[in-house]
């Protein structure tokens, strides 16, 4: 699996069948833009919204903002953007990061954090827990929760992928499940 793109991990998530929340991209210079915002917010009634730049890693983001917020935030975009729900309005998860689990189990690596008010981004800049071992490694059995992430890739073929996550302590998501896939990344 190669994904190359912000674009091409929610491609790969939609046609994974993986969980997630609601998301779709938006081009700021398509003339029907404010319509199409207003439909996905109408389509995906929530609290809370993410927008974020869908052409570059730790690109511009705005976390947790309002539907009226929305149409304000588009604005500051010259290139592709997203819009998605935001995890915040499902309450607080128990685990969130980064994963990656190589096909040969050899390599483990696992950037997380179970602090509920963390975003995968407050994760990478002070995670609890900041390792890269191999699968066997006795410390991974003394994480909370971990199981339900590791299961989840066992389920789903996530391989040599780096998983960006969270779990829930309720299902939640498009699926109604415990974990919630924000973003797959190999190449970028």
């Amino acid at each position: 699996m190669f994904i190359r793109s912000k674009l091409d991990s929610l491609l790969t998530i939609k046609r994974l069948g993986l969980n997630s929340f609601p998301e779709r991209v938006f081009n700021p210079s398509d003339k029907k833009l404010k319509s199409k915002l207003r439909y996905f917010a109408e389509e995906n009634n929530a609290e809370l919204y993410v927008i974020r730049d869908y052409q570059k890693s730790q690109g511009k983001a705005f976390f947790n903002i309002s539907k009226n917020a929305i149409f304000r935030y588009a604005k500051k975009y010259s290139s592709c953007f997203s819009v998605a729900v935001s995890s915040k309005n499902y309450g607080g998860y128990v685990l969130i990061g980064d994963i990656y689990i190589s096909k040969t189990l050899e390599t483990f690596m696992f950037f997380a954090s179970d602090n509920p008010n963390y975003t995968t981004r407050d994760v990478l800049k002070n995670p609890k827990w900041n390792f890269c071992t191999d699968y066997y490694d006795k410390r991974i059995n003394y994480i909370p929760n971990i199981d339900k992430i590791i299961d989840y890739i066992f389920k789903y073929n996530l391989f040599d992928v780096i998983v960006e996550f969270a779990v829930y302590p309720c299902r939640v998501g498009k699926n109604n499940d415990y974990v919630v896939i924000f973003e797959l990344r190999t190449e970028y």
